[in-house]
C-alpha cells in the first residue's frame, strides 16, 4: 500500500467497516480499519445491503417502483402467463407492475427502484418462478424473505467487475 495522509489512515464513522483501499481479483474489497483490515466479498456484501433495504421498504410499505419508459414485452409460456395474472397484486407489493396482454405475453410496466440496472427479463422470470410456487393457501408474507433475497442476488454487483473506490465504500 502507498503511504497515506494521516486523516486517510484512520477510517471514521462514515465507513464503519473501514475505508476501501483495494480490490483483489475483481471480487474482494480490502478495507482499512483503525486496528487492521477487513476483506469483503463484493457480491455478498452488496446482496446483503440490497436485501436489507428491500426488506425494510417492503415491511413499511415503501418499496418504490420505477416505471419503464417503454413497457417491456415478455414472451412466456401459457402456464407462466396463467400464474402471473392472479398474482398481479403480489407483484405490485414487491415493486413490479405486470399486465397480461395475450395468451403467452406479459407486459412489464415497472420494476422495483432498488434493482435498477439489472436485466429486467431475467429478474421477472426469477420472481415469476418464485411466485408460481405459491399455492392458494400460501401468502406472499410467508415467502417474502426468499423472494426478496433472490431479487437482491440477481441485482447485486457480481464478481469480475472492477469497482471504483467510491463504489467499494458505498
Amino acid at each position: 500500500f502507498a503511504p497515506q495522509r494521516e486523516e486517510e489512515a484512520h477510517p471514521n464513522d462514515e465507513h464503519p467497516l473501514g475505508a476501501a483501499r483495494a480490490q483483489l481479483h475483481e471480487n474482494y474489497i480490502v478495507a482499512q480499519t483503525a486496528t487492521g483490515i477487513v476483506i469483503v466479498d463484493q457480491h455478498a456484501a452488496h446482496e446483503r445491503v440490497l436485501y436489507e433495504r428491500m426488506k425494510i421498504a417492503w415491511r413499511t410499505g415503501a418499496l418504490a417502483s420505477q416505471p419503464l419508459l417503454v413497457p417491456m414485452t415478455l414472451a412466456v409460456n401459457e402456464a407462466e402467463a396463467d400464474a402471473a395474472e392472479p398474482h398481479a397484486a403480489a407483484f405490485d407489493t414487491i415493486g413490479f407492475s405486470l399486465d397480461r396482454s395475450g395468451p403467452t405475453t406479459i407486459l412489464v410496466r415497472a420494476v422495483p427502484a432498488l434493482v435498477r440496472g439489472v436485466e429486467v427479463e431475467a429478474l421477472v422470470r426469477d420472481v415469476l418462478a418464485d411466485i408460481r410456487t405459491l399455492d392458494s393457501s400460501d401468502r406472499l408474507d410467508g415467502r417474502i424473505d426468499e423472494i426478496l433475497g433472490n431479487m437482491a442476488c440477481r441485482a447485486a454487483v457480481h464478481a469480475n467487475r472492477p469497482l471504483a473506490v467510491a463504489e467499494m465504500n458505498a
